[in-house]
């Protein structure tokens, strides 16, 4: 990342309208938990309840109202592992997960470990019907390792706001371990470090300003990322689930590390301030909002609608391999 701007600087940008305010919105490790649920590690005597995706569609939708009203340039993006077994039985839904993902609104989706749990039905899915673009720059053919799948960019180059933010994705290098042969069949997951190198590389010649990667590697492989990858500002991670309270800036490198807690029970909020004149950035804000059900009232909408749907999935019948029976 590139320093920050003195303080006189910083105000003379705010000043004069030099500063562009990118807002970032972000999950990690859902996992398929959208439905209502009580947060037991949190009382297990008296748990509250979470929201899950109907309280998370309410605090995107406040978010958006406020980026409105203050002039911020909104993204919303996910690290991976949206899909996954959930609290009510075994299996995966890929129809259901992409429908909360396009239902809530986001527009970049990196593909983590736990997306391969129903297959290349997944894929199908979001082929078919996603209205976000999805990505993973490790994630290549068995028989071509320089070519990704035809269901993944490497990276995304946008204009935000007047503002060139690329974002790459990467998945655990280690993916053989945690999958069965048959579920990542004609696929190879290159080295995560390498990769990342190149993308940032690649993302910078091509003109972009604010680099970002989303990663489902975990936080050890994150910090390791933030350590010796130059170039990349800031890394959104998952994997594990674990969250963590405070922004890390690596003292070095200046890349920045953030993350929620999984099973859609937070949603990351990060605000970027951008000088487009001077072409750094001013500083960031990093927070996590909770997704109790008190705090972010479940949309009634959304609410019945997962609930319909995994009633229906549950009658359909989906064995742990991702067939439907």
């Amino acid at each position: 990342m590139k320093r920050i701007l003195p303080v006189i600087v910083v105000f003379a940008a705010f000043l004069f309208g030099d500063t562009t305010d990118i807002l970032i919105l972000h999950t990690n490790d859902m996992r398929g938990i959208f439905e209502e649920r009580p947060a037991t590690w949190m009382n297990p005597d008296f748990p509250p309840p979470l929201g899950g995706a109907a309280s998370l569609y309410t605090a995107v939708q406040e978010q958006r109202e406020i980026a409105r009203d203050s002039s911020y340039h909104l993204l919303l993006l996910d690290t991976g592992s949206f899909l996954g077994g959930n609290i009510v039985g075994e299996g995966a839904d890929p129809e259901l997960a992409v429908d909360i993902l396009n239902r809530v609104g986001y527009d970049v989706v990196n593909i983590g470990v736990h997306d391969f749990l129903a297959g290349s039905r997944t894929f199908d899915v979001i082929k078919r019907k996603a209205r976000f673009r999805t990505i993973s720059a490790n994630i290549t053919l068995e028989n071509d390792t320089l070519r990704n799948p035809d269901f993944v960019d490497p990276y995304v180059l946008l204009n935000v706001g007047g503002v060139k933010v690329g974002i790459f994705g990467l998945i655990s290098e280690y993916m053989p371990l945690y999958m069965p042969v048959e579920r990542i069949k004609g696929f190879f997951f290159l080295r995560e470090i390498p990769v990342a190198r190149r993308m940032a590389k690649e993302l910078r010649d091509k003109g972009a300003q604010i680099v970002i990667a989303l990663t489902d590697i975990g936080v050890g492989h994150d910090t390791l990322l933030a350590e010796v990858v130059p170039g990349i500002d800031f890394i959104i991670g998952g994997f594990d689930g674990r969250g963590i309270r405070e922004a890390y800036e690596h003292p070095v490198t200046h890349t920045v590390m953030v993350r929620t807690y999984g099973g859609v029970s937070d949603l990351g909020r990060l605000l970027i301030h951008y000088d487009r004149e001077a072409g750094v950035i001013t500083g960031y804000e990093w927070s996590r909002i909770s997704l109790l059900a008190e705090q972010e009232t479940p949309d009634p909408l959304i609410r019945d609608y997962v609930e319909k749907n995994i009633k229906s999935f549950l009658r359909r019948g989906v064995d742990n391999s991702g067939s439907e029976n």
